[in-house]
């Protein structure tokens, strides 16, 4: 599979239209593409991204790329030493046909370092690449020159059009690459003075645009080289003016401030770098470090943003040296067989944990043998009473024993006369096993097929030579007798397994076949197709094998397929795509249960584990990871399951004890989770009861205006807790208000009955404020401690309000209206007059406050992503006003809000299970948790920043991390190791390594 870059280009300066630009070019040649790319985004500000991590899951790769280059006004072809791979070749070929069609689109071809003049002529008869103007970055590293022209062949501009800068990213990732290349000893590129600061800035402000390794490296050895020099100034000069020996100090205090700004910048360069690291391992691991380095919202983000995107990773582990072909699970070792491109055979245990599944990493990889001369080991599978039986790239086939030991059972076919000799034409393309065990199915690229005995490796009958139907790609044993081939042209074979015999045969209905497996029972077959298609075909059981039903049921999947696996007893489907992609699905109904890219090349090889829900993917990049198949997961740690009723509010202690508010009819109270569970503090509902009694209680209510009548039978309808003063209020289904205080537990005070609807209440964290608001217009304050009917207050509004909220030293009151305003009163200051400034163009669903009260957060009734839906606003300057970013993963609308006891940490659950977090600090987004697939309940922060959610049906208590530490350490954990030196070294960050994963993190489940 190619990629296809492509972006909006502006020429910066001008007012030249936007363009569309598509970047044609050869998979092999992407790391120099990208760089041209990247190249013009850090130079002229053209955005680009790489299709192929674009595409929606289900959407086939050929008419996504056609309709993409089709609304592009441009397209640059790329040519290099790799030559022409197979969509690439298409996509110049779409491209030149429209260019013959259509005057306005521009064609620009460029050469790459090795084109040769072979490939320049296969296309287009050579009239593309010696006939228009190319553009030439034959010579390493690209000039800038270079990169201009192509800029302006893009665009259509003149060179007037765009002015020369002075220092830009480009050319200081230029410089940097240059001092690297000379051994970091030519001081002469180094910069100093203002173009040392200019640089500076721009690594702090535009990082991410720089990459983290060598630039970062590069500055801080020029503001090391300044700092030295000052140094020397001052030893050299004790006698000199004070004026510079204050210039000095100052000069040093600038080194180090530049390094505080180095840290900054590589960590965020650090979190971009996570994307294009190899195999999910690393990106979690350079995630850490990036973490680990500067706690940036950058940084954070992208970590959580990995651990949730792999929240169905259960382990990994990788290992450079090896490219995955082969895997197979040997069940009598609980380990997975790993064959490699160099003809090895390894053995990766797997450990579980107590719950068998639930906790799985991989032990230490052993190698079992290698095959010299083989070629790569391409095929695995397993007896149940322990051989394995091992199929190459030559068409040898070996049994290895229980001790080990390794017989031969199949020597390597000879080359035929028309082959060039090249071993990839008698590969074993397939292998399959007996139900019974006694048996193996051979078939290899020459089509032929064989069955053997595996005890004495005879043939149980000559071998079926299928060479018109090109290679065979897939075998299925159906039952003890009959046996299902899939060939290179897409036939289906059915034979009878003990002789041979033709049975039926089921002629293609799309590409090559490229895997069957037994369906559901012998008689259903289930086949994938190299072009997506999957389809299950039904047997005609009193025919042994007539297809009575040649269609079956079927859905497509996306193309161009690599490799793919079936579990016949689930029915999970893993196919594997270009460059890493799997997609997992059911193979009955084509329901997609998951897409990701674990692996940055290649996926070698599936396989299920049976009787647990997972799978295994073992690529070429040297990286196994083993993955859940439960559906939804979560990253939360489950704390406890609440059998009193539903969740309707979640608060957590300075001390991080954990309480919950439950308003069921029958039991409306407070509780606390103690070591030995669930022990209720206060029975809201008996002691409501006990001042009231049950016909004041629940009175009936007459119809409102409308015509109306409230049915509701929830005798306690609002509570709110001050956890660390043990004080609550509620109110009643009839208007009561109460308050009242647990350790120790007192009775408690009705204070007033209120004349209107409670539409919402409040109490200051240290227990000495209350309000409520009734109606929309009034707003009743009191002291909870306080006796009945004392130290009532009452505000009344000229606008509707719809939330209310107190800040914890009970100083000020904030309320919310419906017409997007906030209210502030300064109860502290009876004398000083409210203030008011419109916030949100929608009703304000609630506010809260940080803290120290110096900070407002205002949440907006809105669904979507309406980017002024969420603000903090200044206590002291309500024209202070940041609206924080909404993420693109937001479902329905955020439903409540809570902040960190530290006021750092922002928390939102909106309406499909996520909880959304943002810095306050910054004011950015670090990410977006997944909790559950339906809305959470209540949410609360502990003390240590942790999100305490009721999930599920509302009685599933969870508790998700969100401290640095605790991602690091998971991230560690699932990476099962920690980056080592020669890695770190390989990232070029310019500092010193680290190690940030204990023993503990990477060997504990």
């Amino acid at each position: 599979m190619q990629e296809a870059f492509s972006g909006n280009v502006r020429v910066e300066g001008t007012d030249s239209a936007v363009s569309r630009v598509f970047l044609c070019h050869n998979n092999s040649d992407k790391a120099i593409v990208r760089e041209v790319a990247e190249g013009l985004e850090l130079e002229y500000g053209i955005p680009n991204f790489l299709d192929v991590y674009s595409i929606p899951a289900g959407v086939e790769f050929m008419p996504f790329l056609e309709k993409e280059l089709s609304g592009c006004s441009c397209c640059a072809i790329f040519l290099g030493g790799k030559g022409w791979g197979p969509t690439h070749l298409w996509e110049a070929e779409q491209a030149v046909a429209r260019f013959k069609k259509d005057p306005r689109f521009k064609l620009i071809p460029v050469m790459l370092p090795g084109i040769q003049d072979v490939d320049v002529d296969k296309f287009a008869s050579g009239g593309v690449f010696r006939t228009l103007n190319c553009v030439d970055f034959r010579n390493i590293p690209i000039e800038p020159d270079s990169l201009r022209k192509l800029f302006l062949a893009l665009t259509g501009s003149s060179d007037e059009d765009v002015s020369r800068r002075g220092l830009s990213p480009f050319i200081l990732r230029r410089d940097a690459s240059r001092w690297r290349e000379r051994g970091r000893k030519d001081k002469s590129l180094l910069y100093s003075g203002a173009k040392l600061i200019e640089a500076q800035n721009m690594l702090e402000t535009a990082g991410e645009l720089l990459g983290v390794g060598e630039v970062a490296a590069f500055i801080r050895a020029g503001a090391d080289r300044q700092r030295r020099f000052w140094q020397t100034v001052v030893a050299a000069t004790s006698i000199a003016a004070f004026s510079l020996f204050v210039a000095a100090i100052f000069a040093v205090y600038q080194a180090w401030l530049a390094h505080d700004r180095q840290l900054l910048a590589v960590s965020r360069g650090l979190a971009l770098e996570a994307d294009s690291a190899r195999g999910v391992g690393e990106q979690l691991l350079i995630a850490a470090h990036a973490v680990q380095i500067a706690g940036t919202s950058t940084a954070r983000t992208k970590l959580l943003d990995k651990i949730n995107t792999w929240r169905a990773l259960a382990a990994t582990a990788q290992m450079r040296d090896h490219e995955f072909t082969a895997a197979a699970y040997r069940a009598d070792h609980r380990s997975v067989l790993l064959g490699t491109a160099d003809g090895a055979l390894l053995e990766a245990p797997i450990e579980f944990g107590q719950v068998e599944g639930e906790e799985v990493r991989f032990g230490s990889v052993k190698a079992l043998l290698r095959a010299p001369g083989e070629g790569e080991l391409v095929s695995i599978v397993t007896q149940r009473e322990g051989l394995t039986l091992i199929g190459f790239q030559s068409g040898r086939v070996d049994v290895l024993g229980l001790n080990g030991e390794r017989r031969l059972m199949r020597s390597a076919p000879a080359p035929k006369i028309s082959e060039t000799g090249s071993m990839r034409d008698r590969a074993v393309r397939a292998m399959a096993i007996a139900p019974s065990g006694d048996q193996v199915a051979i078939g290899d690229a020459r089509g032929v097929i064989e069955i053997h005995d595996i005890e004495s490796s005879e043939l149980s009958f000559p071998a079926l030579d299928m060479s018109h139907q090109l290679r065979i790609n897939a075998i299925a044993f159906l039952g003890s007798d009959r046996i299902a081939v899939g060939t290179g042209i897409g036939n289906i074979e059915i034979f009878d397994s003990r002789n041979g015999q033709s049975i039926a045969s089921l002629p293609k209905q799309g590409s090559e076949v490229v895997n069957i497996s037994r369906g559901r029972d012998d008689n259903r077959v289930v086949e994938v197709t190299g072009s997506g298609m999957v389809r299950s075909i039904q047997l005609d059981v009193g025919q042994r094998a007539l297809l009575t039903d040649p269609t079956g049921p079927m859905f497509q999947a996306p193309p161009m397929l690599i490799t793919s696996a079936i579990d016949a007893v689930s029915g999970a489907l893993a196919l594997a795509y270009p460059d890493g992609i799997i997609e997992v699905r059911d193979s009955f109904g084509g329901n997609l249960l998951d897409r990701m890219q674990p692996h940055r090349d290649q996926v070698g090889a599936f396989v299920f584990l049976p009787g647990v829900r997972l799978l295994i993917s073992a690529g070429r990049d040297g990286v196994i990871a083993a993955w859940r198949l439960d559906g939804q997961i979560s990253i939360a740690t489950p704390i406890s399951h609440f059998a009193q009723g539903f969740v309707d509010m979640i608060s957590a202690d300075s001390e991080n004890g954990v309480f919950i508010v439950s308003k069921n009819d029958d039991r409306a109270g407070i509780w606390q989770l103690l070591p030995t569970g669930w022990v209720q503090v206060l029975n809201l509902l008996e002691m409501s009861k006990q001042s009231l009694g049950d016909e004041e209680l629940m009175p009936r209510r007459s119809a409102d205006a409308e015509g109306f009548v409230d049915v509701s039978s929830q005798p306690i309808e609002n509570v709110a807790l001050a956890v660390d003063a043990r004080a609550v209020i509620w109110t009643t289904h009839n208007g009561s208000v109460f308050s009242g205080s647990w350790s120790p537990v007192n009775a408690p005070t009705k204070h007033f009955k209120a004349q209107e609807t409670i539409a919402a209440i409040a109490i200051s964290e240290n227990g000495r404020q209350a309000a409520v608001l009734e109606g929309s217009r009034k707003i009743a304050l009191f002291t909870p401690s306080s006796s009945q009917g004392q130290n009532l207050r009452e505000i009344f509004l000229d606008s509707d309000a719809r939330s209310i909220g107190l800040s914890n030293d009970a100083q000020k009151l904030a309320v919310g209206l419906k017409n997007g305003e906030i209210r502030l009163y300064f109860l502290g200051q009876p004398d000083r007059p409210p203030i008011g400034r419109s916030i949100i163009n929608v009703e304000i669903a609630s506010v809260a406050f940080t803290p120290v009260g110096q900070t407002l957060v205002a949440r907006g009734a809105t669904v979507g992503k309406d980017p002024r839906t969420l603000a903090t606003i200044s206590t002291s300057d309500l024209a202070d006003i940041h609206y924080l970013p909404m993420p693109d993963v937001l479902v329905g609308a955020t439903t409540s809000l809570v902040i960190s006891r530290d006021g750092k940490l922002l928390a939102a659950p909106d309406a499909g299970g996520n909880v959304l977090l943002w810095d306050l600090t910054e004011r950015k987004s670090i990410g977006t948790s997944f909790l559950d697939g339906s809305a959470i309940s209540a949410l609360a922060l502990d003390r240590d920043g942790a999100v305490i959610a009721a999930v599920s049906t509302g009685d599933n208590i969870v508790r998700l991390a969100t401290s640095s530490g605790a991602l690091i350490k998971r991230a560690c954990r699932l990476a099962n190791k920690d980056l080592g030196e020669a890695e770190w070294a390989d990232l070029e960050t310019g500092l010193a390594y680290n190690p940030i994963c204990r023993r503990t993190d990477t060997s504990a489940p």
